[in-house]
């Protein structure tokens, strides 16, 4: 397929559109390095524990990293989402109108 056929089957943004949009991460990067740190130190009770309380403390900790990591990442992509929705509905808006014009006259 080339890139014209992916433009006209609205898979890719207009050429006139590209490098235009932020391409960074949208998870927030306190919540993430916090995430990674109870990770680490999960990990280090888990190690230090020896089979003992400790060691199922640490397993807490990081089935709770796990699930904040996913949650993160979830909340990342539907952030992402939105802004992409929000961005393929303007191009109609920036053709004045003759797509109304056009559907208003069938």
């Amino acid at each position: 397929m080339s890139l014209r056929d992916l433009e006209r089957a609205g898979l890719i943004l207009p050429k006139e559109q590209w490098g235009r949009h932020d391409m960074q991460s949208k998870v927030n990067r306190a919540s993430l390095a916090a995430a990674w740190i109870m990770a680490g130190v999960s990990a280090v009770l888990m190690y230090a524990g020896n089979g003992l309380a400790l060691t199922w403390v640490g397993l807490a900790g990081m089935l709770a990293f796990m699930a904040w990591f996913t949650y993160l990442s979830i909340q990342a992509i539907n952030k992402r989402n939105r802004e992409e929705s929000e961005l393929w509905d303007k191009p109609e808006d920036e053709n004045n109108g003759d797509e109304v014009a056009a559907s208003g006259s069938r």
